[in-house]
């Protein structure tokens, strides 16, 4: 059994936020038939790192 932790993330989390970020929102796009909107994706990832 895999041991989970829930909490706020803290500063050193942000690298794989940022992952985490960019799959779900490539997964999204796909998803959704979007996956050519290639600028549009990067665009969100951007603004989802700034956050």
């Amino acid at each position: 059994m895999h041991h989970i932790e829930i909490r706020r993330p803290k500063t050193e989390d942000s690298a794989e936020l940022h992952e985490l970020f960019n799959e779900v929102i490539t997964d999204t796009f796909h998803k959704e038939g979007l996956s050519d909107m290639v600028n549009d994706i990067q665009i969100e990832i951007e603004s989802q790192e700034q956050d």
